[in-house]
């Protein structure tokens, strides 16, 4: 990145990866709900390197068509697939090895970009390994509107005081579960490197009180589990096993009053 001066995001899953207060960093791309400027970025590159990446439904709006017009070259489970082609075997450090021989100092400096908005569409489901989208047949999202008992606080309010007294120390690791909140968790400023974690693309409710329990027991940070009270049901034995372990865990529980997130997804 440094050599190349490229421009580079990153996805949920991937986030901190790479620290992001890197001067290059353009933000987090989370499908549709992506900021629009990211999104335009994206949509108007002469190439997509896909290092490691995962794509969920969201993405597949902008995803499906840089594909289909061999824009991309993505690579992961040791295999890079190169503009459309077949897939052809490709370890990470022999990657490594050979964009560090061939790559031409400053190929990636600032020019003037194409101004295209990226479509705008429905999220399809798509499982990030296929070409195309297939049709989803969930119905229509349902409301999402916090009830009277949680009125006075919101998931704005809650991720700013994340982002003011979690996010900026290095030592702790925001473990973010899927639910209305996630859309927030990947627009805060994160600090340092695999201090972020979630499993969003895979739409797994509740994985992050476990995954918790993981990034406690490592004792390398300290996990700042946030999760809605939905998910946390699913998952709340995780809990025992924390107390059993004397691990050093923090478990927010969002309760809404409703299963947002259920309800967003499947009406």
């Amino acid at each position: 990145i440094d050599k190349l001066k490229i421009r580079w995001a990153t996805t949920l899953l991937e986030r901190t990866t790479i620290d992001e207060n890197h001067a290059l960093f353009q933000g987090v791309f989370n499908g549709d709900k992506a900021p629009a400027v990211l999104k335009r970025k994206i949509w108007n590159a002469d190439l997509i390197v896909s290092l490691g990446a995962v794509f969920g439904s969201g993405h597949a709006t902008i995803m499906v068509q840089k594909i289909k017009d061999k824009e991309t070259i993505r690579v992961w489970d040791g295999n890079a697939y190169i503009k459309g082609a077949a897939a052809v075997p490709a370890g990470f450090p022999a990657l490594i090895d050979e964009l560090k021989r061939h790559a031409i100092a400053g190929a990636g400096q600032v020019r003037e970009e194409r101004a295209e908005a990226p479509p705008i569409n429905d999220e399809a489901a798509w499982d990030g390994d296929r070409d195309d989208p297939y049709t989803s047949t969930a119905g229509t999202a349902g409301s999402t509107s916090t009830g009277s008992a949680v009125a006075n606080i919101s998931y704005d309010a809650v991720f700013q005081e994340i982002e003011r007294s979690v996010t900026s120390d290095p030592r702790l690791m925001l473990v973010a579960d899927t639910f209305l909140g996630i859309y927030l968790a990947a627009r805060i400023r994160m600090t340092g490197q695999n201090t972020f974690m979630a499993g969003a693309v895979w739409a797994s409710i509740g994985h992050s009180v476990g995954a918790g329990t993981g990034v406690a027991a490592a004792n390398r940070k300290r996990p700042f589990i946030v999760c809605g009270d939905g998910g946390f049901q699913m998952i709340a034995q995780s809990l025992s096993t924390m107390a059993r372990f004397r691990l050093n865990a923090i478990t927010v529980v969002i309760d809404n009053g409703l299963y947002g997130y259920e309800q967003y997804l499947l009406g």
